[in-house]
């Protein structure tokens, strides 16, 4: 009986495991954009950094994007609207998935303790 516990448990650490890494991958999908011929890794950096060129009073900027090409950036407001946009989007929808993935393991994982009085 303990083994069989063993093999349910391990089977759902394994799922677990695995939802994990795919909401991983479809939120770093979301946190891709291409504009001006360039693909753009979004994240706090590249908000910060456009932040940063807007508020020295820049309207246009070349930026390195994620395969590292040099791209001109027409708007850099408009960019930065989008890229803020982006990364609220795809970081509620983690935060939402994922406390959904940890409801449904910390379920689990009371159900498998309870089994075991």
């Amino acid at each position: 009986m303990d083994r069989l516990r063993a093999l349910e448990f391990i089977d759902s650490r394994s799922k677990l495991i695995d939802a994990k890494d795919d909401l991983k991958i479809r939120v770093a999908a979301l946190l891709r954009i291409v504009r001006y011929g360039g693909t753009f890794a979004v994240d706090r950096d590249l908000i910060s950094f456009v932040n940063v060129l807007i508020d020295n009073g820049h309207t246009t900027a070349v930026l390195i994007d994620s395969l590292d090409n040099p791209i001109e950036i027409s708007d850099l407001e408009s960019f930065n609207r989008e890229c803020i946009s982006r990364y609220f989007e795809a970081t509620n929808l983690y935060h939402c998935e994922y406390s959904k993935l940890s409801k449904q393991h910390q379920m689990s994982s009371a159900n498998d303790f309870s089994d075991h009085r």
